[in-house]
């Protein structure tokens, strides 16, 4: 039966039904079981005139809570009656789902006609200034590039929107195809020329950072450079925003560098490096040097 029962009705929990079908079964069970421990089911102990009513009462309860959960109620919610118009390198299907909104498809390299996985599919609403981002995260593609999400969390006024792709290596987020209203939208392509994406540079390599020790002018700052990949590199550069605080506001104080020369794979250095005492630092950008 397509439906849902009295508790959904009610704008209740299934948790809540969960909890009512525990006490019913507990009430059920208590004039035969009074005072067992059936590890899920703790029974307590009742009395004899309890357990009279108990018989009587149990079957009534645990019926009742059945009932919570049969679904007598027509399921509610638009359903499109004509397949939506595709946005660019998309494709409409109309085809049965319990969701009145889906959209589902494939992200791929168009360089090269690959599937790309673990790319981040978010939602943004169009305006006429820049898209707003409405959830990030609705989905993630597969080894496959392949992804699915429902919608129907979309209000059918903020319609149209924008899909997004992002990734940890990716500078920016890709802006994608236009959504013009709810629907089951099937075979969504998202073709992303891997070519002319800016990648974060430097990912694999990375640097921890923080106070060892003072002299009277100098932080003495340690930490370890670590090089993830599989490749070597002949100079590193980490460049360091240096910070002071005059008369409460933050001002720019310059920078301070920190370099790794002829870095090898998989290594990870310890460094150690005089800092300004009088001065707050944090990683700026890091660079081929």
């Amino acid at each position: 039966m397509d439906g849902h029962g009295l508790l959904a009705e009610l704008g209740l929990p299934d948790q809540f039904g969960f909890l009512l079908l525990a006490i019913s079964l507990i009430l059920l069970l208590a004039p035969y079981l009074s005072g067992s421990d059936l590890g899920v089911l703790k029974i307590p102990q009742v009395t004899d005139a309890a357990r009279r009513t108990l018989r009587a009462l149990g079957p009534i309860a645990i019926a009742a809570a059945i009932l919570l959960h049969v679904p007598f109620f027509p399921k509610n919610g638009p359903r499109p009656s004509a397949d939506p118009v595709p946005g660019p390198g998309s494709g409409p299907a109309a085809s049965a789902s319990t969701s009145p909104c889906r959209i589902s498809g494939t992200v791929f390299d168009s360089d090269n006609d690959q599937p790309l996985s673990a790319i981040s599919i978010g939602v943004h609403r169009e305006t006429s200034f820049r898209p707003e981002p409405m959830r990030r995260g609705v989905a993630t593609t597969g080894l496959d590039g392949r992804f699915g999400f429902d919608c129907s969390w979309i209000d059918s006024s903020a319609f149209p929107i924008l899909l997004s792709l992002s990734h940890p290596d990716w500078v920016a987020t890709r802006i994608m195809n236009r959504i013009d209203r709810p629907g089951q939208w099937e075979a969504v392509n998202l073709p992303v020329p891997m070519s002319d994406v800016d990648l974060v540079p430097l990912r694999e390599v990375g640097i921890s950072f923080g106070t060892k020790d003072r002299t009277s002018e100098h932080h003495i700052v340690g930490g370890v450079i670590e090089n993830d990949s599989a490749r070597a590199y002949s100079c590193v550069r980490f460049t360091f925003q240096l910070v002071r605080t005059v008369d409460g506001n933050r001002m720019n104080a310059g920078t301070q560098v920190v370099e790794a020369r002829n870095l090898l794979p998989a290594e990870k250095r310890p460094y150690e490096q005089a800092f300004p005492l009088d001065a707050g630092f944090h990683l700026r950008s890091k660079s081929e040097c």
